[in-house]
């Protein structure tokens, strides 16, 4: 019965106002669910006040410490190298000691900071200014995390890192570090695709599977994308390819699916670095937090569609025989899992 009720309405006059009642919601809904989100992204984040709360001060000082251990990871680090850096995660770190004590991440940053030390002084630069600090900061260390001692750069093979891609899956995960130096052999494009095509088994919203890969192999275009990004000063020669890996907004609809393609190109990219792990790759992603600008610069540079979104650059090549990589310490699992 209710199917014939329902068979009566007439289909020609319904679905036009449909569409016009769709058309103008999301016309209303769009602009508002983006202030929304902007509005959230304002308050919350650190972008007016670095100091606005524990989680934003500590995250300021994560991203500075890791920047100081990338540095020290490059094939000839210049002495003195970033000191304006360091003075301010000097001063910062300063600041959370007062305000929040010690922690774990706290300790490790200024294991950097005396790593970053030592090395000038091996290098002919003994910054005894620093050194002071460091070491006024080191005597109020509590005695729990004396023993800490994580951060900087690790030693390590590539006969040590290729051990372990056959065998179980946590031993692969662990062995995987952004590589900042590569070997000059040239990368097959034959390995590129096997990634890739283990990559398209990434989970994406109703299966649309709408994360696409630019190989940057123009030197011009290479040159221009890389200059937008503000993460490959002093070693953006050393990886052979450069992958650069978008979603698109033309595969989603209405307001609801404003960031479905950040969270399934996101998917897609993370899936092709464990990839070209898994067929002997080294790889860096580099970030594509870039302004209006840099995206336009970034389009203009690749021809990509205008509905395209940048999501990640990564960095590929093959592994030297020895190299060094920044430590990239992970928190305790126990500050991330939480049971509700």
């Amino acid at each position: 019965m209710s199917n014939l009720l329902i068979s009566k309405v007439p289909v020609k006059y319904t679905q036009p106002i449909g569409d016009t009642y769709r058309f103008f919601r999301e016309l209303l809904n769009i602009p508002l669910d983006y202030l929304f989100d902007s509005l959230k992204y304002a308050w919350f984040s650190s972008t007016f006040k670095a100091t606005r709360s524990q989680r934003a001060l500590q995250a300021l000082i994560i991203r500075l410490y890791h920047g100081i251990e990338v540095g020290l990871t490059y094939e000839n680090p210049r002495p003195g190298f970033g000191i304006k850096v360091v003075n301010r995660l000097v001063n910062y770190l300063g600041k959370y000691e007062k305000k929040y004590g010690f922690d774990t991440q706290a300790k490790i940053a200024l294991n950097v900071l005396f790593q970053y030390y030592n090395f000038n002084k091996k290098n002919g630069i003994d910054n005894q200014p620093l050194f002071k600090k460091l070491n006024d900061l080191q005597k109020r260390i509590p005695v729990s995390l004396q023993e800490e001692t994580r951060g900087g750069t690790l030693s390590i093979r590539k006969e040590d890192i290729e051990k372990t891609t056959n065998i179980d899956f946590e031993s692969f995960v662990m062995s995987r570090h952004s590589i900042r130096q590569f070997a000059s052999k040239p990368v097959d494009m034959d390995l590129i695709r096997k990634a890739v095509r283990m990559a398209l088994r990434s989970p994406s919203a109703c299966n649309r599977q709408q994360a696409r890969v630019y190989v940057l192999d123009d030197p011009l275009v290479r040159d221009h994308v890389l200059t937008a990004q503000n993460g490959n000063r002093g070693w953006r020669d050393q990886p052979d390819k450069i992958l650069l890996v978008t979603s698109n907004y033309e595969y989603y609809k209405e307001s609801r699916e404003r960031n479905g393609a950040y969270i399934d190109g996101s998917l897609f990219a993370m899936s092709l670095v464990w990839a070209l792990h898994s067929v002997g790759l080294g790889s860096c992603c580099l970030n594509l937090n870039v302004t209006r600008n840099g995206v336009l610069k970034i389009k203009k540079a690749t021809g990509i569609r205008p509905s395209e979104v940048l999501i990640m650059l990564i960095a590929v090549g093959h592994l030297p025989e020895n190299l060094q990589v920044a430590a990239s310490t992970r928190r305790e699992v126990e500050e991330v899992l939480h049971v509700l």
